[in-house]
């Protein structure tokens, strides 16, 4: 059974459906010969409705999880950029807790992490985006440490959580666009 759990997780959907109507119109064939042979009667073509109606409502059933299936991953896309966002905002108004020398270039640190993810949608090579916003996020943990110096410990704790949390939501962008569809 884990054979076949396998083999159906890392198939395209669109090969298990063919394989689906394939095997659908094998057993449809086979079922009026089978039909046939025992009844010893012509079978005529008006009796085969049903098998068109129930072939029409799973492919119908199959097209209905096609949409929902990309639905749910749009919308859980969707909440991935909120989120994302999100995290950066309150990253950003965290970092303007640190006034002075200190606080400046972290803001500016940000800033460029900023607009290297907003270029992440419409880049050819995500991969050139991704590696970017990675040097980013190192050059913006290395401001936040010089800054933390500056920091009161409550608001200085606020300001990793901030910044770890927005670290955590671009990976998970970054594994959602990696992960097999």
């Amino acid at each position: 059974m884990a054979m076949i759990e396998d083999a159906l997780a890392s198939a395209p959907l669109w090969a298990i459906g063919i394989i689906l109507f394939l095997a659908l119109c094998v057993a449809a064939m086979l079922g009026r010969w089978l039909r046939g042979r025992i009844d010893k009667v012509e079978i005529d073509s008006e009796s085969d409705g049903y098998i068109l109606s129930a072939a029409l409502a799973l492919l119908g059933l199959l097209i209905g999880f096609t949409f929902s299936l990309a639905m749910s991953r749009y919308d859980a896309r969707r909440v991935m950029i909120v989120e994302e966002g999100n995290a950066i905002s309150s990253a950003w108004l965290r970092a303007t807790l640190i006034d002075g020398p200190q606080g400046d270039p972290l803001r500016a640190a940000l800033k460029d992490y900023v607009d290297i993810r907003l270029r992440l949608p419409k880049a050819d090579r995500h991969d050139e985006v991704e590696r970017a916003s990675e040097d980013a996020q190192r050059l913006v943990w290395q401001h936040l440490k010089a800054a933390l110096h500056a920091a009161a410990p409550p608001v200085g704790a606020t300001i990793i959580t901030a910044t770890t949390d927005m670290f955590d939501a671009a990976a998970r962008r970054k594994a959602e666009r990696r992960a097999p569809r």
